[in-house]
């Protein structure tokens, strides 16, 4: 199970006033990934997955989750140390565990909890909070992993509030898996790949996700990136 070590604030927000409005009324997604865009613009390095197409072909764990995704996004980072000190960074994901590290509009404070290790471990069946307090219901369930190799997450989530449904049975729903996977490179270096798969309803709605997967993009680029930044210096 996760280290007992929890975030001391886990019952606060930390999404500030304005950003609890948004969440509540279900439109903190879409705005957070238009100011996401905006921020790929005054970085434009941010605007491609970094990715090679070697990578975005190949299979990696986790694929099958939502075999029948209609949108699949690979984003890639070189980090300078081994995967076994990169691990225990994605081992900490989670706003009431280590936070998630890299640039969010919102979030307040900026994820200064994940700028040092705080011991957590992960397991199956582990939960990973997008966000601290009651204004959203996002989570991200950790259904397979192999450490220090990869990392599956998967939510199935209503558009807004975020809480967990059934597709089956649920009228609006996106379902998601996000997996990490750790490739040594020589040198002592690793590849940090993070795929996202995703399928949405009704259907039309996908065309929606087409349009803000650039700012998910940018989210992801920099959350590798400062991932990158803390495994090499931390």
């Amino acid at each position: 199970m996760a280290s007992p070590n929890r975030r001391a604030n886990a019952d606060a927000s930390d999404v500030g006033t304005f950003g609890q409005f948004l969440r509540r009324a279900g439109l903190a997604g879409p705005i957070e990934y238009l100011f996401q865009v905006i921020h790929g613009l005054r970085h434009p390095r941010l605007l491609t997955g970094g990715a090679t197409a070697e990578e975005r072909s190949a299979r990696l764990p986790g694929d099958d989750v939502v075999a029948d995704a209609s949108w699949i996004r690979t984003r890639a980072q070189t980090v300078n140390v081994s995967p076994t000190r990169v691990w225990p960074w994605l081992a900490q994901l989670g706003a009431d565990r280590g936070g998630w590290p890299g640039w969010y509009p919102f979030t307040q404070p900026h994820d200064t909890s994940a700028n040092q290790l705080l011991g957590f471990t992960i397991e199956p069946g582990d939960t990973l909070a997008e966000v601290i307090g009651p204004e959203s219901n996002a989570r991200w369930h950790v259904i397979d992993l192999k450490a220090p190799h990869y990392l599956v997450l998967h939510s199935c989530r209503t558009l807004g509030t975020g809480r967990d449904v059934d597709r089956s049975t649920a009228r609006h729903w996106a379902d998601t898996s996000w997996a990490f996977a750790l490739q040594p490179l020589e040198g002592g270096r690793t590849r940090l790949l993070a795929r996202t798969r995703s399928l949405v309803a009704p259907r039309w709605l996908g065309y929606a996700v087409r349009i803000i997967g650039t700012g998910d993009t940018v989210m992801q680029r920099e959350l590798l990136a400062a991932i990158a930044r803390r495994a090499e210096h931390g």
